[in-house]
């Protein structure tokens, strides 16, 4: 249906949107929100540094393509449409699954460990009611690019 590396690449795009809105909503002080040292220090150890910074990016540019592999696994396998209602409705899945599965990286995380960095709660909630809002949308707006992007 779709080839591999085109897929990927729909992946890895959309993983940049979405951590430029990220980012964007961050250094407008709407959130305080980073993914960036919290994924940095999952590889590293460290929360800050050129090594770290690299390695989080790297790390979010490899989810973002193996996520879009799994969406069009089940995008066939279910045989769904690529349409706006539907992004929405897999976005909502992926957001879910995300907050489950963050939290569940606190245990293997050094910073979270040795309290360098706090821990991720569902849905980023110890972020406030804007961390919240800002990971609902980064990552349901990752399945409306991704379904987006597909259908071209």
């Amino acid at each position: 249906m779709f080839e591999i590396i085109y897929i990927c690449k729909i992946g890895i795009l959309a993983g940049i949107i979405v951590s430029m809105v990220g980012t964007i909503l961050g250094m407008s002080k709407f959130t305080t929100l980073n993914f960036g040292p919290y994924s940095g220090c999952l590889l590293t150890g460290r929360p800050s540094g050129t090594f770290s910074f690299i390695a989080g990016i790297t790390f979010h540019i490899f989810v973002s393509a193996a996520l879009a592999l799994v969406y069009v696994f089940f995008i066939g396998l279910f045989h769904v449409e690529l349409t706006f209602i539907n992004s929405l409705i897999a976005g909502c899945i992926h957001t879910i699954l995300s907050a489950i599965l963050m939290t569940q990286l606190n245990y293997v995380n050094p910073c979270v460990r040795n309290k360098i960095l706090p821990p991720l709660k569902y849905f980023a909630s110890n972020h406030g009611v804007n961390g919240i809002i800002t990971f609902v949308i980064t990552h349901t707006l990752y399945a409306v690019i991704l379904f987006w992007m597909l259908r071209y």
